[in-house]
């Protein structure tokens, strides 16, 4: 996937999240999201989406900002749906307006940090977009080539710092992709090529796997120790 094609996710997929939030209600239960309702959803994209349109917009060099300190707070129900929508619409236009050579605060190192930004709130969005059809009561669908992605990109860039982890080699096996080695470690996790036995295989399309290392329902199955896959599920994820 390329910069655009990012860019046109966060639009697509953040405009079918506030149309399936509205249609659930803003009390209704998120799956997946066990502390969540609807309304805690639209309140964290349409911060999330605000913040990052700041970071970018602004070239900030850190993360920190006023818009960071106001993510988990948004307007009154009734302007909630329509505050989401101006922020996505904000975060796209930073996106497309900021040169190829913007220098801002990243995660985590990366040739290009517009590049670095589409991508993560790409699938940012398009995970709460997956969260808020499920609190609608539709089944949620990837595409295999952006679900292959969000698997390289919540390894690469969450896993890669997230320290704690109890160590164990997994192997995920899309079966519409090629398969991965992860090896779990207590300074983080790193993408390995193939090499012989890991201590559990997970099995599933790509879209499943991605949903499952988002700890989001998914139909994945295993091979091995489950209990190494636990390993991972014991993290909750948190980009900051």
């Amino acid at each position: 996937m390329d910069l655009t094609d990012h860019i046109d996710s966060i639009e697509a997929n953040g405009a079918r999240l506030v149309d399936c939030a509205t249609a659930a209600g803003l009390d209704t239960a998120v799956p997946g999201c066990p502390d969540w309702v609807v309304r805690d959803l639209l309140t964290h994209i349409g911060g999330v989406h605000h913040w990052a349109a700041d970071l970018v917009g602004n070239a900030r060099d850190g993360f920190d900002s006023p818009a960071a300190a106001e993510i988990g707070s948004g307007p009154d129900d009734g302007a909630l749906a329509g505050w989401c929508h101006a922020n996505r619409d904000e975060l796209v236009a930073a996106l497309r307006k900021a040169p190829a050579d913007l220098v801002c605060a990243t995660f985590v190192a990366a040739p290009s940090a517009v590049g670095f930004w589409a991508r993560r709130q790409a699938h940012e969005t398009a995970i709460h977009r997956a969260d808020a059809e499920a609190a609608a009561g539709h089944p949620p669908s990837f595409d295999t080539g952006f679900a292959l992605d969000g698997i390289d990109e919540v390894l690469t860039v969450f896993a890669s710092r997230r320290k704690g982890f109890e160590p164990a080699t997994l192997r995920l096996a899309p079966s519409d992709g090629p398969p991965l080695g992860v090896r779990l470690t207590e300074t983080g996790a790193r993408v390995e090529a193939e090499h012989g036995e890991a201590d559990v295989t997970v099995q599933g399309t790509a879209a499943d796997i991605y949903r499952w290392l988002w700890n989001r329902p998914a139909e994945v199955s295993f091979s091995g120790d489950p209990a190494a896959a636990e390993r991972w599920k014991k993290l909750r994820i948190r980009w900051s």
